[in-house]
């Protein structure tokens, strides 16, 4: 696992293409690598599994610092009215209440009953759903005594009484762009659950060549993740490892 992204010839490049030459940094965090990028350029910004917007999420205050313009996807009913919510003052984002699948539609999705979440403690339990039933049981057993005391209200040992199944609508990526308007991607996230790399496969990386993606590869199959980095490096992109993500940039 990699902490830092040490290229100063990267960000020679990147700072070129940007117009900045004269900037060179080495030993950065993913932090500073974000800071740099977000202060240099204004990029219209897609965040697919963006649950409330706010709560642990990475480019909230970027998005909300620079107004920046976006599309914000998240599947649930309440994380999604919570998500525009905190995104109330920004004008220049768009939202849709979707999931990504491989066909327009719906399909069942698992998540931890929300009645059974203690007061304050929405975004734990929310941030555990997923198409994957058997990724929420570890996400109930993991926010249970004895690992945890103070997300759930326990009433059995079975995971199983904590989750309930929901319907949710599903777009592929091209009609969601398509019904959405969506003409260029500069900074692609997607945080899903296990999902990520079934998303990374649908992008039309000919019209859309993000300079950033950021995706969620901790609950990936290793197959999956050995596909999702060559995917990336065919596509001319490198990467680094910053905890349960891969965040890959593109020079042209």
């Amino acid at each position: 696992m990699f902490k830092y992204l040490y290229s100063s010839k990267f960000f020679k490049k990147l700072f070129y293409r940007l117009g900045y030459q004269e900037i060179v940094l080495d030993g950065i965090t993913r932090e500073n690598f974000f800071d740099l990028y977000f202060s240099l350029k204004r990029p219209f910004v897609v965040q697919i599994g963006t649950n409330d917007g706010k709560t642990y999420d990475p480019l909230y205050n970027y998005i909300s610092k620079y107004q920046l313009s976006g599309l914000m996807v998240e599947p649930q009913a309440e994380a999604f009215e919570k998500l525009k919510n905190n995104y109330k003052d920004n004008p220049n984002l768009k939202f849709a209440n979707v999931a990504l699948r491989e066909k327009d539609g719906e399909a069942l999705f698992y998540r931890i009953k929300p009645n059974l979440v203690l007061e304050g403690k929405e975004y734990k339990a929310s941030s555990g759903s997923s198409f994957y039933k058997d990724q929420i049981l570890v996400n109930v057993k993991n926010r249970l005594p004895p690992v945890r005391y103070d997300i759930l209200h326990r009433i059995s040992n079975d995971p199983n009484d904590y989750i309930e199944e929901i319907s949710v609508k599903v777009r592929t990526l091209s009609s969601l762009f398509r019904e959405y308007g969506i003409e260029k991607i500069d900074f692609l996230l997607t945080d899903c659950q296990g999902y990520d790399y079934a998303i990374l496969k649908q992008l039309d990386f000919k019209r859309f060549a993000p300079d950033i993606i950021n995706f969620e590869h901790s609950l990936l199959t290793f197959e999956e993740l050995l596909q999702s980095h060559a995917l990336l490096k065919n596509e001319r992109y490198q990467y680094f490892i910053h905890e349960g993500d891969t965040c890959a940039y593109k020079i042209s």
